[in-house]
């Protein structure tokens, strides 16, 4: 058996498992929790999304966007994106039509756009407040004084109350601590093959490594949106093009060609 379809087994009886315990009487005391593939996000508490650097920026809304859509449709709560208005111009806003490749209608997500670090902090806590809330994507690549452990203990604090799950995107140059419940690293990765045209690209991949989680554990994969069930799973190694030609050449072809 594939080592892909042995993990994929494996997160199925584990969620199975968590299923029983939580019908046996545990579930006051189990923390609720959204899967897509391999990665975890618990509701009701905080996480971090850190890109590498300015590239990488987009993949990290993607990604982040992909869970919040799956949030939102399991929990029928609107989403609260919260951005700097002067980050616009060089970073842009969202788009109608890619919020739709995630399963996200416009009017299921409300944009905040203030001045500053210190009013995006305040709006992300009074989102985070809100019990009619899934989930609160705020952004702040740039470092920034007031982003600091009080400031995501509150966000914390926040979101343990009302059940809304905050997502702080940030930048892995960000060296300030945070009181978030997982940590991840995201970064772009080459898109696979489109199943009718192989010189085309298909459904968009990340690369993820969870660097901190208060359970423990860490771990790195390569992640694939599935447009047409609008999930997430774990991608294949060698999906079509050439990753599929060189698996099956000579080593000394394949030596060469790397």
């Amino acid at each position: 058996m594939p080592a892909i379809a042995k993990r994929k087994r494996f997160y199925g009886l584990r969620r199975h498992i968590e299923k029983l315990e939580g019908e046996r009487g545990d579930c006051a005391r189990q923390t609720r929790a959204i899967a897509c593939g391999p990665m975890r996000l618990a509701l009701g508490a905080l996480h971090e999304f850190r890109a590498g650097d300015y590239r990488d920026q987009p993949a990290a809304q993607g990604l982040a966007l992909a869970f919040a859509g799956k949030i939102a449709r399991e929990t029928a709560k609107p989403i609260v994106w919260i951005g700097q208005a002067n980050e616009i111009f060089s970073g842009g806003r969202a788009y109608g039509c890619g919020l739709s490749f995630f399963g996200l209608n416009t009017d299921e997500v409300i944009f905040v756009y203030p001045r500053n670090a210190q009013e995006i902090l305040w709006a992300a806590e009074e989102a985070a407040r809100a019990s009619g809330v899934s989930v609160v994507l705020v952004e702040l690549f740039k470092p920034h004084k007031s982003l600091d452990l009080t400031a995501t203990r509150r966000l914390q604090l926040a979101a343990e109350a009302s059940g809304a799950t905050p997502v702080l995107l940030r930048s892995t140059k960000d060296e300030g601590p945070s009181a978030a419940r997982t940590r991840w690293r995201v970064g772009a990765a080459p898109s696979a093959c489109d199943d009718y045209d192989r010189h085309a690209s298909g459904n968009p991949r990340w690369g993820v490594a969870l660097e901190r989680c208060r359970e423990g554990g860490r771990g790195n994969w390569v992640l694939e949106w599935d447009y047409a069930k609008r999930t997430l799973c774990e991608a294949s190694p060698f999906h079509g093009g050439a990753g599929a030609e060189m698996a099956h050449r000579p080593a000394q072809a394949r030596q060469a060609v790397a």
